[in-house]
């Protein structure tokens, strides 16, 4: 799967080559956006160009709150027109929705809008503290908040269709088996099986503009660039990778001496923004 980011990848001139690129490489092309930029038309020419799957931003239920985390007085209407497209082209909708203290009153009412649009999967992000998120880290969740989180989408996943998956959250899983008393170790190596925790350079690589390869978008970590190396090197090579792939060994603090590590292992990304280690702790 190779999904087209940003920044807003509708910006591009030259996406659909790029789309009929990748198709022709056998490739499920994916679209990560904020909507605004989708009508029925660009709809059903990403479908034509082999897009299987729309990740649509989506901050609020209310406008307002939307508007106000997006810096535009349109953008939800515009994003919810966008959803409108995605839907009557017949390409998977998906949701993302990064969790803070600014939207986590109207989480529940997201959650549901997001069912009622035929959303697939909503990816619920937890907010890193990296590049301009930075600048808002007041935002992200304490512990208990995030705990309380938890809880709630442990419970609201039982009402829904749509599958929630919290990202840069790999702690989930550990949870629900705590909460559900599924101890014993028959259990555990079930999620072994199943949950293999944070992606980060394990199945998920970032590769941005200027052909750096990092781990996730939230690992501010180069192993190398496409444009000098190639990716298939770089990826069965490079010590960030192989560290990674090998996190039952390499990993640091609480996070290495964690039981339940093969199936959580940290957000990576969080743990540099506050350890400046990739394989260091996660606070969370």
């Amino acid at each position: 799967m190779l999904v087209y980011t940003g920044g807003e990848p509708l910006m591009r001139p030259d996406l659909f080559q790029l789309l009929e690129h990748s198709k022709k490489a056998g490739l499920a092309n994916v679209i990560a956006t904020n909507g605004t930029l989708i009508n029925e038309d660009v709809a059903f020419r990403m479908k034509d160009a082999g897009v299987v799957g729309v990740a649509v931003s989506l901050d609020s239920s209310q406008k307002d709150i939307h508007n106000r985390i997006r810096s535009n007085s349109q953008a939800f209407e515009l994003a919810m027109g966008g959803i409108r497209s995605v839907r009557k082209a017949g390409i998977l909708l998906q949701i993302n929705v990064t969790a803070m203290e600014y939207n986590i009153p109207t989480m529940d009412e997201l959650i549901e809008l997001a069912d009622k649009a035929g959303s697939g999967i909503m990816l619920l992000y937890q907010l890193v503290p990296v590049g301009r998120g930075s600048r808002i880290e007041k935002a992200t969740l304490n512990v208990n908040e995030n705990e309380r989180l938890l809880k709630f989408l442990a419970e609201k996943q039982k009402y829904i269709s749509t599958i929630i998956e919290p990202v840069a959250g790999p702690q989930y899983w550990p949870y629900l088996m705590e909460v559900n008393h599924k101890k014993h170790p028959i259990w555990k190596k079930f999620a072994e099986y199943v949950f293999h925790g944070c992606a980060a350079g394990r199945g998920f690589v970032y590769i941005k503009a200027n052909g750096d390869v990092w781990p996730c978008p939230f690992v501010e970590v180069s192993a190398g660039n496409v444009k000098t190396e190639s990716f298939k090197s770089i990826w069965e090579n490079s010590e960030i990778f192989v560290n990674l792939r090998n996190r039952e060994e390499t990993l640091h603090g609480a996070c290495g001496e964690c039981s339940y590590r093969k199936i959580c292992g940290g957000c990576r990304g969080r743990a540099m923004a506050y350890n400046g280690d990739y394989l260091g702790e996660d606070p969370s």
